[in-house]
């Protein structure tokens, strides 16, 4: 630590230049992705003819083997198995289509019906479920719910009592203070 003066500040100056130049390393965070959905939630979307029709198209456009110029060594044109398998599904769905639209139609009037015969029932097992209710809360005897008929008229006997007596809910066999030993 013996430095004179000038010595010092020469340090000192070298020392601001070298650390002038140090810029900090910006934090760069990650994007945060969504999580993917379960297996379970994955519902797949139907295959239709014009879906396929267009990645047939988009297909064509792209792949040379299908445009006609693509060619082995010997000169002979190749096919192309990625366009054979888009225009065989294409040909199979348009034959299919008028039987997917039925069956369709079927599973949403059958859908339909389901609801309304649901509807129906519950309507009629809640009608019956009040009924009951109604039954079992009304009368004389019948005011019990849960907990026996004595409980229930207690329940609803709202009547003051007098200081110092000891209530009907506590038997008289009970003892109501710990005995000395």
């Amino acid at each position: 630590m013996d430095l004179t003066l000038g010595e010092w500040q020469h340090r000192l100056g070298e020392a601001i230049t070298a650390n002038a130049s140090r810029r900090r390393t910006p934090v760069r965070r990650k994007p945060t992705t969504p999580p993917v959905p379960a297996t379970t939630q994955v519902v797949p979307t139907p295959i239709s003819a014009d879906m396929v029709r267009r990645a047939f198209r988009a297909h064509q456009a792209e792949c040379k083997a299908c445009q006609g110029t693509a060619a082995d060594r010997d000169g002979n044109v190749l096919a192309c198995p990625d366009g054979l398998r888009l225009a065989g599904t294409y040909l199979r769905l348009l034959r299919q289509e008028p039987e997917r639209r039925a069956l369709r139609a079927f599973f949403e009037q059958e859908r339909e019906r389901f609801d309304r015969d649901y509807e129906k029932r519950s309507a009629r097992g809640r009608a019956a479920d009040w009924a009951a209710q109604q039954k079992a809360t009304t009368g004389s005897g019948q005011l019990a719910k849960r907990s026996g008929t004595a409980v229930e008229e207690q329940n609803n006997q709202a009547r003051r009592r007098q200081p110092g007596t000891v209530s009907e809910f506590r038997g008289a066999g009970l003892p109501l203070k710990k005995p000395a030993a």
